[in-house]
């Protein structure tokens, strides 16, 4: 099996990300109890996706002269954390307990990943 390229291994993140949040909503809609791990885990992902985005393929890309497309990028970014962070909060003051609650808290404050942190797909 060869190696996926990196558009394609982005690409890939992508769509495991939209089919953790697009499942979560169908079993919401399906009217049973659902398990909101799935969705933290997916949003979680959105958020280092992000990141290494903004991280490592934006500066090039702004080098080879992307300005317009990523300046687009960033905005619909900017937009997504503070969603990402709505919907974190109504998760965590409703799901989880005083000490998970906090500590979600205190990262979303801090706004950064811990050095050498990979997701547990990875």
């Amino acid at each position: 099996m060869a190696a996926l390229t990196l558009g394609q291994a982005l690409e890939r993140e992508h769509r495991e990300i939209d089919g953790g949040i697009e499942s979560f909503l169908d079993e919401l809609d399906s009217g049973v109890r659902v398990d909101p791990s799935r969705l933290v885990t997916a949003l979680e992902s959105l958020r280092r996706h992000i990141y290494l985005e903004e991280v490592f393929l934006f500066p090039d890309l702004k080098a080879a002269g992307l300005m317009g497309p990523i300046f687009v990028m960033l905005r619909e970014h900017g937009m997504l954390w503070r969603q990402l962070d709505a919907v974190t909060g109504m998760l965590a003051d409703d799901i989880l307990g005083a000490v998970a609650s906090a500590e979600l808290r205190k990262f979303l404050i801090q706004g950064t990943m811990p050095e050498g942190w990979v997701c547990s797909s990875a």
